[in-house]
Formats: C-alpha cells, structure tokens, sequence
C-alpha cells in the first residue's frame, strides 16, 4: 500500500508541478511557491496553493492574443448569411495582405470577393458550399485543393493574385449544442502548385 501511495503522490506532485511551471512564470516561480508552502504548513498547504495559482493563471490568459498570434492561417466566422469574420490571425493577414481592422466585421465573401477577370472562378462558390456543409452536416469539412484568387492592396497595384489553398471549414458548438463559429483554416500551397 505503501509503494501505491507513494507512486500516486510523486505522480501528482510531478503533474501539480509541471502545471505550475508551465503557467506560473518558470521555474523561479515555482520554487519560491514550493519553499512558501513549507514554510506555511507543509505539503498539505502546498495543494491548495497549486489549484489557486493554476486557477489564477488560467483565468489571465489572454485568448485573443493566443489565437492572433498562432503560427496558421484561421479566420473564425460567425454562421450568419455573409459569413461575418470576427476573429483572424496574424499568419492569415500576412499571407492575404490584409489588416485587422479593415476585415473584421465584414463578410467573408465582401473581403475576398471573385476574381472579375477570371469567369469561370469557382473559389467562392465552393467556399460558400464547404461553410453550409459544416451548418448542414454539423462537422468539419475537408475542402478539396482550391484555386482562390485573393485581391491584391492598392500599393501593389489592385487587381487579383492567383493563390491555391488547402482548407477546412470546422464548426464551434456552444453550451447548447447549436453551432456559434466556424473556424476556417487555410493553408496557401501555390508554391507547390
């Protein structure tokens, strides 16, 4: 019994510990928590001390910054008729040559409207179909590798610049189970193209 309780305590101690290291600050952090517990009752002081800083350091999280700052290319869509873009990341504004402040709020279809010079263009149709499958079928969907041609600013002269995507469209469920965003990915692979 001995031997089992001793596994399960280093074992909690090694995950309270990893736990505090990772969104504490460090390891300085860490050991100045540990020798402050001690010296305020023990290891049975040191429990609740992990739970309120885990707690406290989950709840400073900065979400937002997390998500802009995620090395990918995502918009996150609300599920209304244009598709409204209320989230982006800063991978995806490098790579489409846009800025934050001019797509937020916009449809997505609006920011990257059809190539003009390009009739047979099929990128916002199939775009279109991919978001209503992931409404109509409530998962994800893997879009098949798409040419969608993305406006180009007016410092680089307007127009449209050809560009190949790989996508997927994946719906966020809220407490009720209905779907309150879609997270779209895009991955630009003109380059292999």
């Amino acid at each position: 019994a001995w031997v089992v309780w001793s596994t399960l305590s280093l074992g909690f101690w090694g995950l309270m510990y990893g736990l505090l290291l990772m969104v504490s600050g460090g390891i300085p952090r860490t050991l100045f928590m540990v020798l402050l517990s001690f010296g305020r009752g023990g290891t049975d002081a040191l429990i609740p001390q992990y739970i309120d800083v885990v707690t406290q350091s989950v709840r400073e999280l900065d979400f937002q910054t997390l998500f802009e700052s995620v090395p990918g290319c995502y918009l996150v869509l609300v599920p209304d008729a244009k598709f409204t873009i209320v989230a982006v990341s800063d991978a995806y504004l490098r790579v489409t040559k846009t800025q934050r402040d001019r797509i937020l709020g916009r449809g997505l279809f609006e920011v990257f409207p059809t190539n003009p010079n390009e009739p047979a263009a099929t990128g916002v149709q199939n775009l279109r179909r991919s978001l209503e499958s992931v409404l109509q079928n409530r998962q994800s969907d893997v879009m098949a590798l798409q040419k969608y041609d993305i406006p180009r600013p007016v410092f680089e002269g307007n127009g449209f610049e050809e560009r190949f995507w790989s996508a997927v469209n994946s719906p966020v469920f809220g407490k009720n189970q209905e779907i309150i965003y879609i997270i779209h990915r895009a991955e630009d692979v003109t380059e292999f193209v």
